[in-house]
């Protein structure tokens, strides 16, 4: 029985550690949801449209956060006919 819970608590540990190094502040967090929002709408957002969104923060505080969200592997981008990002389910 000791055995099973030092193996449940090593699991634990180590998903907690994922869970931190892949977690995000609540602007981008917000920032996020709108990227989200908007491909389930059947468009993606533009970089336009996201610096647009300045009730999340400024424009440099966005392309901030698009960075990070990237290195994060939370989205990815890619260029249709404008830049857009997409919310990344590759590691679903």
């Amino acid at each position: 029985m000791m055995n099973s819970y030092v193996t449940f608590l090593e699991y634990k540990l180590v998903l907690e550690a994922k869970q931190k190094r892949n977690a995000v502040d609540p602007k981008c967090e917000k920032f996020l949801e709108h990227i989200v929002v908007s491909f389930f709408r059947g468009h993606a957002l533009t970089v336009t449209q996201a610096m647009g969104l300045n009730q999340i923060g400024s424009p440099a505080t966005l392309h901030r956060k698009i960075t990070e969200l990237i290195h994060k592997g939370w989205i990815s981008t890619g260029f249709e006919q404008n830049f857009r990002a997409s919310p990344d389910y590759s590691e679903a």
